[in-house]
């Protein structure tokens, strides 16, 4: 009689604690439901790695913002269905929006490499300083011959010819639409050779026609409402 009551105690135990574990094994993993992805229904505290092999995670109710590695040592941030910010090892890309706000006044930004954008920075206020370094206006090479036209892609442009040309009389000599203020430099780079500018109407207006000389500069500021550039300088450098 004993030994049965001893065998029935440890079936009993056995059971019990059986019970136990499979209850804390459903507490541990009661907030993961797995299907073809896995999906938290609760906090979930990792004991130690999540390996996501690629995949992605989603972190918001409806699905459309989310974080993804499928391509090796990059990070993709999707808000709102699309891939806005894209992260490599030493570069973070604003690829479809734009940083409106970056730290507080004051925030130093010095960094060992140069901030480049795609589509230009601008300032509401407080203007742009330079404490070191340079003002590097960017260059486009500009080969022209006689009734030549510029369609500046850059704020400098070098300018050279064969022999001494002059610019169109028919069409305005500039055919980029600018933006109010922008400001362009142009430069002859030939060694003797001059280049003439229609400077007298069209889409430049510099009072006069110029004779730019070997080493002359003209300096010109856009104005969108009569969609004109206006001489700011000519430099007789020659």
């Amino acid at each position: 009689m004993k030994t049965k009551i001893f065998i029935l105690v440890v079936a009993v135990f056995v059971l019990s604690y059986g019970a136990l574990q499979a209850q804390t094994n459903l507490e541990r993993f009661r907030n993961i439901q797995v299907d073809n992805t896995a999906k938290l229904l609760g906090p979930v505290t990792l004991g130690s790695t999540l390996d996501l092999n690629g995949g992605e995670l989603t972190l918001d109710a409806d699905a459309d913002t989310s974080l993804t590695a499928d391509t090796d040592d990059q990070i993709d941030f999707e808000v709102g269905g699309s891939d806005e910010w894209v992260m490599t090892a030493d570069q973070f890309d604003a690829t479809n929006g734009q940083i409106v706000n970056i730290g507080a006044a004051g925030t130093d930004f010095s960094t060992e490499g140069a901030l480049t954008t795609a589509a230009g920075i601008t300032t509401t206020t407080g203007g742009v300083t330079i404490t070191a370094g340079a003002l590097v206006l960017g260059q486009q090479s500009e080969t022209v011959a006689a009734a030549f036209v510029i369609t500046p892609t850059s704020p400098y442009v070098l300018m050279t010819s064969a022999a001494e040309v002059t610019s169109s009389t028919a069409t305005g000599i500039i055919t980029t639409t600018a933006t109010a203020g922008q400001v362009l430099v142009l430069l002859n780079g030939n060694a003797s050779d001059v280049l003439n500018l229609d400077g007298t109407g069209g889409t430049v207006e510099c009072k006069a026609n110029i004779a730019m000389g070997a080493g002359d500069t003209v300096t010109l500021i856009y104005e969108s409402t009569d969609a004109v550039w206006y001489c700011l300088s000519n430099r007789d450098n020659s």
